[in-house]
């Protein structure tokens, strides 16, 4: 496996152990919901990393993003697409073209925080936002920068969670 392939997964691995850490912590002691993190289920690639499924069958999907800027800039990187270094003439789909995921868990570990979008109000108004180009170690990244507030303003933040609280047990409302 190319190893800048297997830094990012190892980095993804970060948030995505986080969210479900976080999400146990908080459904602590309901027998009615199952979370599964399904991370490494190629079945799930673009459904989400954790499955949480309610006592009715209901399936919600969470997929955990980390984003290092956005303690900083105040602004979700909404990816579109993004071309690769090694291969620049084929274009991929970033996970807002590809994602099916119920709530997109944007994870800021610099300030510890959670932040849990409805994907789909998201899907609805991303584009209507600054496009950018960001560089990165292997690609280039290009897509859209939504301020959070005004993922807010549109209903779209489910919730924002101070993950060092909710480890200690803060009480917190449920999602689902």
């Amino acid at each position: 496996m190319n190893w800048n392939l297997q830094y990012e997964i190892n980095k993804n691995r970060i948030g995505e152990t986080i969210l479900y850490n976080v999400l146990c912590a908080m459904y602590d002691g309901r027998t009615d919901i199952k979370i599964e993190n399904v991370a490494c289920d190629e079945e799930c690639y673009h459904l989400g990393d954790i499955r949480i499924t309610n006592s009715a069958g209901k399936i919600y999907y969470f997929d955990a993003k980390n984003d290092g800027r956005i303690n900083e800039t105040g602004n979700v990187f909404c990816e579109d697409y993004k071309k690769f270094y090694s291969n620049s003439q084929k274009i991929h789909s970033g996970f807002m073209r590809d994602g099916k995921y119920d709530i997109l868990c944007v994870i800021d570990r610099i300030g510890s925080k959670i932040y849990f979008i409805n994907f789909n109000k998201l899907k609805e108004i991303y584009r209507k936002y600054r496009f950018v180009r960001t560089e990165l170690e292997d690609a280039i990244s290009y897509g859209y920068v939504v301020p959070i507030s005004e993922i807010d303003k549109i209903g779209a933040m489910e919730m924002v969670v101070d993950y060092r609280e909710v480890v200690i047990g803060e009480e917190i409302k449920y999602i689902i």
